[in-house]
């Protein structure tokens, strides 16, 4: 098993990609990632911690309006969590 501060960035990025995956459409996760990766000049997946933080940052919006408005909390706690 490995401990959180062990988790590489790649290992946070899939953790991330899951995450939207429970909450998300597979097409709309997929869209909403490339999109802001491309608009943000963001590589994919993300090749720092800072490129990851920031593209949490720009998914915010999106993650507001595809994501059931009940559950956006937890998926953002959830995804702070993964940042950490």
């Amino acid at each position: 098993m490995v401990m959180e501060d062990e988790r590489t960035l790649e290992d946070r990025y899939d953790a991330l990609c899951e995450l939207l995956l429970r909450y998300a459409s597979r097409i709309t996760v997929i869209s909403m990632l490339t999109v802001v990766c491309k608009n943000r000049g963001i590589e994919q997946p993300p090749q720092s911690l800072q490129q990851l933080e920031q593209l949490v940052e720009e998914l915010s919006p999106g993650i507001r309006v595809f994501c059931p408005a009940h559950e956006v909390p937890r998926l953002m706690l959830a995804i702070a969590d993964i940042l950490e």
